[in-house]
């Protein structure tokens, strides 16, 4: 990323921006966590339940995923030009109904009719828009913003996974689902509606903050664009099979239950790690170094899990690496897009980059479930390993491309 893009001295958040930091970082753990992290360990119970296969019960994400990749440029383009609250509040609205739906499932209609609801919302509602609205709001310190979110937000496994895991011991799935649903619709929706901006001429009665100006020149955009998609989409593939299948992978390479619980949990935090690290240092360097340091250990993280063989400290060293660039990558999403192209057009530029990693995180469940049916925990790990790999060659690509082409 040039240096022409980056703001060495820049004022201090305003208390709006800073009071919908807080507000937005609570709906995406209960977003993201309530229907995102939803199968980690629900997954088994309500496939037995439902009498489905692995592979039909993970398409049911796989729906919501390609819904929101689909309908992510609309979406964005709408919020651009309406603002946030009232999109961010049909999401969490939506995505609420469908998981009432979903609680009340006998068989795989309903359950499917569930996720094509909660597939509706979701790109109104998650992070796309979360990033969205902060480029609003704060314009030149939106980077900031966006750290401050995700990191807030990257808690939502490290804390649904383990209150799911408490509460399955004295309540069956149905009702904790049915819970999910209210909170999003009781909880969420109301505080996009009181926290976020309305139309884009006015924020409080005054003008929206300075835009940010693109940091590449026209004629490098396309090129940039295409190499961050397609490395996005590799990133996608393997976080959204890892996500969905972490517990049949850890137990498969020999962790106990126990152990799988603390090593996925983990991730959890070394997110948020990451992102104070990001949080930290971010005056000091562009949003490409940040790129760069998350794809290097996200190849990494693989090679130690797949050195690990069930040993707790080999699981803890992947979930440390694996969750530092897990937690640096949705920050790369956001920030990376704002500093290459500018915020003019931002939401839909952001839909437009996420398009191709949300179809590759449709079917990742699907042929993540498929090679760990046929090669089991160890053949699946080989290859998150070459995806990641892959991400890492396309970076370097991407990197020596933008120092070319940079405004200067």
């Amino acid at each position: 990323m040039p240096a022409s893009t980056e703001q060495p001295s820049l004022p201090p958040l305003s208390p709006r921006v800073r009071k919908a930091i807080w507000g937005l970082g609570f709906t995406q753990i209960i977003g993201y966590g309530t229907t995102y992290y939803l199968l980690g360990l629900m997954g088994t119970l309500m496939m037995r339940d439902l009498g489905l296969s692995k592979s039909v019960m993970l398409a049911g994400v796989s729906l919501t995923l390609l819904t929101s990749g689909l309908a992510g440029p609309l979406v964005g383009r709408f919020q651009d030009r309406q603002g946030s609250r009232v999109v961010m509040a049909l999401g969490s609205v939506l995505m609420g109904l469908g998981l009432l739906v979903i609680a009340i499932a006998k068989g795989p209609v309903l359950y499917f009719v569930g996720w094509g609801i909660v597939a509706l919302g979701s790109p109104l509602s998650l992070y796309n828009a979360s990033f969205t609205s902060l480029a609003r709001m704060s314009g030149q310190n939106a980077r900031r913003a966006i750290v401050l979110l995700t990191l807030i937000g990257g808690l939502a496994s490290s804390i649904v996974w383990p209150v799911t895991a408490a509460l399955l011991t004295v309540l069956e799935w149905r009702s904790l689902v049915l819970i999910f649903g209210v909170v999003n619709i009781l909880t969420c929706a109301p505080l996009h509606a009181w926290l976020l901006d309305g139309r884009e001429q006015q924020l409080d009665g005054a003008p929206l903050p300075q835009p940010v100006p693109a940091g590449l020149k026209p004629e490098g955009q396309t090129t940039a664009f295409l190499l961050m998609t397609v490395m996005l989409a590799c990133i996608a593939l393997v976080g959204n099979g890892w996500s969905m299948l972490a517990f049949p992978m850890l137990e498969g390479l020999g962790f106990t239950f126990s152990e799988a619980v603390l090593v996925a949990s983990l991730v959890g935090v070394f997110q948020v790690l990451g992102r104070l690290g990001e949080m930290a240092s971010a005056q000091k360097h562009p949003a490409l170094r940040t790129a760069q340091v998350s794809n290097t250990l996200f190849a990494i993280s693989f090679v130690l899990l797949a050195l690990s063989k069930g040993v707790l400290l080999g699981g803890i060293l992947f979930a440390a690496a694996y969750g530092i660039a897990n937690g640096l990558n949705t920050i790369v999403k956001g920030t990376l897009t704002l500093a290459l192209f500018g915020s003019q057009g931002y939401g839909e530029r952001l839909g437009k980059v996420t398009l191709l990693p949300s179809v590759a995180a449709t079917v990742a469940p699907v042929l993540g479930g498929l090679i760990i049916d046929r090669s089991g925990a160890s053949g699946i790990t080989i290859a998150f390993m070459a995806m990641g790999f892959l991400a890492m060659s396309l970076m370097v690509l991407l990197s020596r491309h933008c120092n070319r082409h940079a405004v200067a």
